[in-house]
């Protein structure tokens, strides 16, 4: 795994970890009764996995580009194989992250 390849898991890991983690923003703001605050904090962390997101789409591209012109398929397969296993182990660990009903 290469230095792009890592860059590119790494904002798949925050963007899926994020919106995972928002339904637990939500659920803690109306079990506080602090939706203001609830709202604001998701709007927050929307606001990087969005920014994360606009970079993933040309580093993705220009690293599915590159493969394409080395001809290289097995090269792309097993770099989509990181980033399905990135977003997997994001909406996992958020999963887990979330908190039960006290």
């Amino acid at each position: 795994m290469d230095i792009q390849l890592f860059f590119i898991c790494f904002l798949t890991f925050v963007i899926h970890l994020i919106g995972t983690l928002a339904y637990s923003i939500r659920i803690a703001g109306v079990r506080t009764g602090r939706i203001a605050v609830s709202f604001a904090l998701f709007s927050v962390m929307m606001l990087v996995s969005r920014t994360s997101n606009s970079f993933l789409g040309p580093f993705l591209a220009k690293r599915v580009e590159k493969n394409l012109m080395a001809e290289s398929t097995g090269n792309l397969v097993t770099d989509f194989r990181w980033l399905l296993m990135a977003a997997a182990l994001a909406t996992l660990l958020g999963a887990f992250l979330i908190p039960l009903q006290a």
